[in-house]
C-alpha cells in the first residue's frame, strides 16, 4: 500500500474498504443495492447532451443529488474498454474487448489492468454514506491512473479515488498473477481506450 499511501493513513484505508465490504463480507454490504447503475443516457438537465462527455474522458460518473440514499453510477462507454477479470465481451459487437489477464501485463502497475470492476470500486469511494466514517465527504478526483496516484501528495491520496481503485487492483493482480509489479512510469498511464 505504500506506493499509494503514507502508511499513518492505513488505518483510513482498512476503514474505507471494510465500510465497501460490509459487516458480513461473505454477503456484501447491503448499501450497494442502493445503487443503480446506467449506461450513459441523454440528460434531460443538459438539453438533451449525453451525460459522459467524451473530451472529459470519463469512464463513469457518480451521482448522488437530489438522493443522497440513492445514487446512480452513469457507465460511459469507454467503460467497456477493458475486460473483466478473464472475461472479454466478445459477444458483444460494440465492444469487442478481450480479457483483461496476467499474460497482457509488463512488469509494471498499468492501465493494461484495468476492469470494469475496478471503474465501479472507483465510483462506490465517491458516495459519502457509504465510505463515512472515516471519509465524511467521499473522495475526490485528484489523479487518475497509476502512475499519478503513486505520485499525489499523500495528503490528497487518503481523498482520491483512483487511489483506492490502483491498490485494490495491485493487490488483485498480485495474488492472481503471483507476481509484484513495479512501479508504474507515466507512460503507464497512457490508456489508449481513453485518448
Amino acid at each position: 500500500m505504500s506506493k499509494y499511501f503514507n502508511p499513518r493513513d492505513y488505518p483510513t484505508v482498512k476503514s474505507v474498504f471494510n465500510n465497501i465490504l460490509g459487516g458480513d463480507p461473505s454477503q456484501g454490504n447491503v448499501r450497494l443495492s442502493d445503487i443503480t447503475v446506467h449506461p450513459d443516457f441523454p440528460d434531460p438537465s443538459n438539453d438533451g447532451e449525453l451525460t459522459c462527455n467524451t473530451k472529459d474522458n470519463l469512464m463513469a460518473q457518480l451521482r448522488d443529488q437530489p438522493d443522497l440514499e440513492h445514487p446512480i453510477i452513469i457507465l460511459c462507454d469507454s467503460a467497456f474498454t477493458h475486460g473483466g477479470i478473464g472475461k472479454g465481451y466478445g459477444s458483444i459487437p460494440l465492444f469487442n474487448v478481450p480479457a483483461v489477464a496476467c499474460g497482457n501485463f509488463d512488469d509494471r502497475v498499468s492501465w493494461k489492468m484495468d476492469t470494469l470492476g475496478s471503474t465501479l470500486l472507483h465510483e462506490y469511494t465517491h458516495w459519502a454514506r457509504l465510505v463515512a466514517p472515516p471519509l465524511l465527504q467521499g473522495t475526490k478526483d485528484y489523479g487518475y491512473g497509476s502512475w499519478k496516484c503513486q505520485g499525489l501528495d499523500r495528503v490528497e491520496a487518503a481523498r482520491n479515488a483512483d487511489s483506492y481503485s490502483w491498490v485494490a487492483t495491485e493487490v488483485l493482480w498480485t495474488s492472481i498473477c503471483n507476481k509484484k509489479y513495479q512501479l508504474a512510469i507515466e507512460e503507464d498511464d497512457r490508456d489508449p481506450g481513453l485518448s
